[in-house]
């Protein structure tokens, strides 16, 4: 076995009891018969997943969280048969047919994960942001905009945006209030202004990409130097468009659900009262992996014609209320022989070498569905549907999407 060794200073005892719980997160058990073991000069865990063993060690006369890993050899190495590709039919209410799915299970996922960057996220390094590697629990949202009559109205709404990003300016620590958050403000008039500048297709236009350039806001959630140490972090989209969603995430690591569900309920009055359209989303609108959810098949509209494929995409924007979401990466994994389009070679872009596609997203203006649509070698179209069905179950819009899919398919049949 290997061994590896760091240590951490937290703002308060309790934050060994979270670093504990963060490994249950990532299904980890504990092995000891006692949990936690107690002794006068500090306070132990062991805990286990098999291939290896975490030993945490708090010492309150030091105020020093220890941790111990030792990984089994044969665990780090890095081979195929490490990974499992399982491909299954599942059926789809909305389609009515039976849908292709792909998932991946992998037997040593989270060996190289750092821990060390994790124990100091909890124990509040405030130069620290969380990844995509790490498990911290998130609630993503979406600004749908409206739609603009004339450019007076447009920049009645990007002053409402503002006054919404005084708001969560405040929400900083303390010694950060003074910093603006510098989120870049687009409207079609500046749009008109650039457009000449800016090539053309996905890497020139203006399409949002990902959240890789986002801004990231600590904010605290007690008050004063009382009560226990906990907080969240805020990430905005560096840029906001008027004609396009803004995306705002929540996310945490320390932090009670009550004082989390109280600043999303904030944040959703906030955008009520300044007029903001604010909508919860799921995380396979995001995802890479449209299958990230193994009983939920996304149904998939082929159209193999370049022209008619252009055109109808157009139609999502100018008649079925479909709003620019930006750009969403596919993995090629779930494409592999999907109606077979040819997508090529695609884009390697994450710490997994994997190749991705990348593809256009929209969301319609209730915030009900999502609409990925991926263009081939060919100029085919491949359109992927995605329910957000959290929202939707909340404000009983069910039978939205399949409204929807029922025309969208009558439409592409009279073309």
């Amino acid at each position: 076995m290997d061994r590896h060794q760091t240590t951490s200073e937290p703002k308060s005892s309790s934050q060994n009891s979270e670093a504990v719980f963060s490994r249950f997160i990532q299904s980890e058990t504990t092995t000891d018969s006692q949990y936690p073991y107690s002794s006068e000069k500090s306070i132990q865990c062991t805990l286990s997943m098999g291939h290896k063993i975490h030993i945490l060690s708090y010492n309150p006369s030091s105020n020093v969280i220890e941790v111990v890993q030792y990984v089994t050899t044969f665990a780090q190495i890095n081979d195929s048969r490490n990974t499992q590709i399982y491909n299954y039919m599942l059926w789809s209410p909305l389609s009515q047919k039976y849908e292709k799915v792909v998932q991946n299970f992998t037997k040593y996922g989270n060996d190289r994960f750092s821990w060390s960057y994790l124990d100091n996220l909890i124990c509040g390094d405030p130069h620290k942001t969380f990844t995509e590697g790490t498990r911290f629990r998130r609630n993503m949202f979406c600004i749908i905009p409206e739609h603009h009559a004339d450019l007076s109205k447009e920049l009645e709404y990007v002053q409402k945006f503002q006054r919404l990003l005084e708001y969560i300016s405040k929400l900083q620590q303390k010694e950060l209030q003074h910093n603006k958050v510098d989120v870049k403000i687009l409207t079609s008039q500046s749009f008109e202004q650039n457009e000449a500048k800016k090539g053309e297709g996905i890497a020139g236009s203006t399409w949002r990409k990902t959240l890789d350039d986002a801004k990231h806001l600590i904010v605290p959630l007690r008050k004063g130097n009382r009560g226990k140490f906990e907080w969240l972090e805020i990430v905005l989209d560096s840029i906001f468009d008027s004609r396009k969603t803004y995306r705002i995430t929540i996310q945490w690591l320390v932090a009670t659900s009550k004082k989390v569900e109280a600043q999303i309920q904030l944040l959703q009055r906030r955008c009520s009262q300044y007029g903001l359209n604010l909508v919860s989303i799921n995380q396979n609108s995001f995802t890479d992996n449209p299958s990230l959810h193994p009983f939920l098949a996304p149904p998939c509209i082929p159209v193999r014609d370049k022209e008619k494929a252009s055109m109808i995409e157009k139609k999502l924007t100018d008649f079925f209320g479909f709003v620019n979401d930006g750009i969403r990466f596919t993995s090629q994994t779930f494409l592999e022989g999907i109606h077979n389009f040819d997508f090529g070679r695609g884009i390697t872009r994450d710490r997994k070498r994997q190749e991705m596609v990348c593809a256009r997203q929209y969301i319609h203006f209730t915030g009900c569905i999502f609409m990925r649509v991926l263009n081939d070698n060919n100029g085919w179209a491949l359109f992927l549907l995605i329910e957000n069905r959290k929202f939707s179950r909340e404000k009983n819009l069910d039978s939205i999407a399949k409204i929807f899919f029922d025309e969208f398919n009558q439409f592409i049949e009279s073309c």
